[in-house]
């Protein structure tokens, strides 16, 4: 499969095209065909080193570990399931929950052990990524393209709401309005 990947901290120049064989799910996950794939601050951020480098990059304590197929807002359809994974999943168009975490509900975020796809992980850039088939849900919109912006930007705009504690009645001030949050 072709993928993009970055091989270390710095410009545009840490990225390459690359084929790769296709991933395999283990038991709990599933392959997706990766349909489409929003772009972030995030993985130029990563890439750039603006999150720290070597061990203070990343979401882990080890850093970002290279090279890496960046790409976090994820819509496609399951082309393959793992062994301990509903064969009815395969064929679902879905997005893909852009984070793993043992954190309680709520707290996921903040958890010492979350990993992020993309950073932890590899991600959506390629045309194939594997993904536990628990964090994959069916596509909110009719469109991949649509869809891929609900999993980063869409659930930081609703964790944001949703901790206000937002109510019927309460107006919500939203500036710069012109990123994937903001909108």
């Amino acid at each position: 499969m072709k993928a993009v990947r970055v091989t270390g901290y710095g410009d545009v120049d840490k990225l390459e095209v690359v084929d790769i064989p296709v991933p395999e799910p283990k038991a709990d996950k599933v392959l997706v065909n990766v349909k489409a794939c929003a772009i972030n601050n995030t993985e130029i951020w990563m890439r750039e080193g603006a999150y720290g480098s070597g061990t203070k990059s990343g979401w882990r304590p080890e850093g970002v570990q290279f090279p890496r197929i960046p790409g976090s807002d994820i819509a496609g359809q399951v082309v393959k399931v793992g062994s301990a994974v509903p064969q009815s999943m395969a064929g679902r168009d879905v997005v893909l929950f852009p984070f793993t975490s043992s954190g309680e509900s709520g707290l996921e975020h903040i958890s010492e052990d979350m990993s992020f796809i993309g950073s932890e992980y590899d991600g959506g850039y390629a045309e194939y990524v594997v993904w536990p088939a628990e964090l994959c849900f069916d596509m909110p919109l009719p469109g991949y393209q649509e869809s891929a912006v609900f999993s980063v930007s869409g659930l930081t705009a609703w964790h944001m709401v949703n901790q206000i504690q937002v109510q019927a009645g309460e107006t919500v001030v939203v500036t710069g309005a012109n990123g994937g949050v903001g909108s």
